[in-house]
Parts: C-alpha cells; sequence; structure tokens
C-alpha cells in the first residue's frame, strides 16, 4: 500500500512538473503559471463622472429591439473624459505573469471622417490594504496604433478588437486596481480616424499559479 501511495504521488509531481515545463516554453507566462484566467467586464462596469453608459445603438439587430451600450471615446484633440475600471485582484493571480487586455471597440458609420488610426491610453494603479490612493498613476501604457474601420451601412457597427499585454506591473493578490482609458494622439504622426469611437467592452487575462 505505501509503495502504492508513492507512486501516485510521483505521478503526480510528474504531471506537475511537465505542466510547469510547458508554462516555462510559453513566452507569455512563467513556469509558475499553471493556466489562464478572464475577467469580464462590459460597458454598464465602467465609469465616466458616476454615468451610465453614455452611448446606446438601436436597430443594429432588425429582429431584435435591444440596444448596445458602449462608451464614447472622442478623437484626442477634442476634450478627453476618461473611462475609469475598478475591481479586486482574484485571490489565484499569480504575479510572475503578464496581463493582457483585450478592448472592444465598435465604429458607426460617418460622413466626412478623415484617417484611419487610433490609440489608447492607459493609465494603471493599484493599492494592498492600508495603503493611500492617489495621487498619481503608478504606469502610463498606450495600445499603440490600430486601424478604425467603418461600416458599410449605417445602421452597422464595425467590431474592432485590440489587445495590449502589460508587463511587471508590481501587482498582488486581493490588491486593489484601477484602469483609466481615453485616447490620444497615434504615433509617428499616424493621421487620426477624426470620428468617435466606443469602448462596449474589456476582458482580462491573466496568469492563475
Amino acid at each position: 500500500m505505501k509503495k502504492y501511495i508513492i507512486f501516485i504521488v510521483l505521478i503526480i509531481q510528474t504531471i506537475y512538473t511537465n505542466k510547469k515545463l510547458e508554462r516555462a516554453a510559453s513566452p507569455e507566462c512563467s513556469p509558475y503559471c499553471y493556466g489562464i484566467e478572464n475577467l469580464v467586464f462590459t460597458a454598464p462596469d465602467m465609469n465616466k463622472d458616476g454615468q451610465n453608459p453614455d452611448t446606446s445603438f438601436s436597430g443594429v439587430y432588425t429582429s431584435s429591439n435591444f440596444n448596445l451600450q458602449a462608451w464614447r471615446m472622442k478623437p484626442s484633440k477634442e476634450g478627453q473624459q476618461e473611462i475609469s475600471l475598478m475591481f479586486g485582484m482574484p485571490d489565484d493571480y499569480e504575479n510572475s505573469c503578464p496581463i493582457e487586455l483585450i478592448f472592444y471597440l465598435v465604429a458607426e458609420k460617418n460622413s466626412g471622417s478623415n484617417g484611419d488610426k487610433a490609440n489608447i491610453r492607459i493609465q494603471f494603479d493599484h493599492k494592498g490594504t492600508i495603503q493611500e490612493i492617489g495621487p498619481d498613476f503608478s504606469s502610463t501604457y498606450s495600445t499603440g496604433n490600430f486601424t478604425v474601420i467603418e461600416p458599410s451601412t449605417n445602421k452597422n457597427l464595425e467590431n474592432i478588437i485590440v489587445s495590449k499585454k502589460l508587463l511587471n506591473l508590481g501587482l498582488s493578490p486581493k490588491d486593489w486596481v484601477l484602469f483609466v482609458f481615453d485616447r490620444i494622439s497615434p504615433i509617428d504622426n499616424a493621421e487620426e480616424y477624426s470620428k468617435n469611437i466606443y469602448l462596449t467592452g474589456v476582458v482580462i487575462k491573466y496568469g492563475k499559479d
């Protein structure tokens, strides 16, 4: 019986070691990350000065009467109203892994639009227990340029997915986390898309231990 138990333990250790080696071979995670989890946020989970989502698209689907909610993101040269997202970092977060932000955006049909590039600024902060919040963000990033294409008809929306990996955030499990999003000028003097885009959701991928 004792030999049988030892054999089972060795099998479990071998499986765990192989999993760590698989993770180590991945450029996305350290060997201490045992898997990937997703945190999913829709427009009502985010905030602008205490408002509900400031944009609602109706009639997108001809057979249904529901609305798609989103947050307006104006071109960078216009006055920005930042979009905030707050949450608590899960207990199983492994801080040797990067975090990936995936933005779900839409564009509508416009007349007289110019340019086709956009860039989103990502301001970030986090705090543990008994730590002061403010006055500065701990890190600032940007998505880099991405392409905005308008839909072919007025009622349709063009779906745009943009991702950004964030490294060395210094996060710990259970930390309070704040992300703030707004548009900034595209890099390399690319011509900015001159109309609004709309944020419908954010997915945050993180490595778990």
